[in-house]
């Protein structure tokens, strides 16, 4: 959700810009092109992150992190690749019974919580 949140701010700030008068058809543009563009910052910044740091921005502010569940490492790419199209496209809100979501299952990642040092 923080994630979300800050994607749509970035967005917000590099975004298309109305400018004169606006047309239904300009402002369904607009909107798309929007939408299009938080999706991209959102899946940059949440791969980016968890390849690099194991964790979004998100993530690491409420101290969680995603690891391998193979390795109990960083997650690969090919897993927070598959991980974060999963996320975009609402695979998590099934849940197993074990409380990890479909998109870790598959992904073969799970969320951690950091310790405290």
């Amino acid at each position: 959700m923080l994630d979300w949140i800050l994607s749509s701010f970035i967005s917000n700030l590099i975004g298309p810009r109305p400018v004169g008068t606006i047309t239904a058809a300009r402002a369904q543009s607009i909107f798309v092109h929007s939408a299009m563009l938080q999706s991209a910052i959102f899946a940059f910044e949440v791969i980016l992150m968890t390849t690099l740091v194991g964790g979004s921005i998100g993530q690491l502010m409420v101290k969680l992190r995603v690891v391998n569940i193979e390795t109990g490492g960083r997650p690969h790419i090919l897993q927070v690749i598959v991980r974060t199209i999963l996320i975009m496209l609402v695979v998590p809100a099934l849940l197993t019974k074990d409380g990890r979501g479909f998109h870790d299952i598959i992904a073969r990642t799970q969320i951690v919580k950091i310790a405290a040092a």
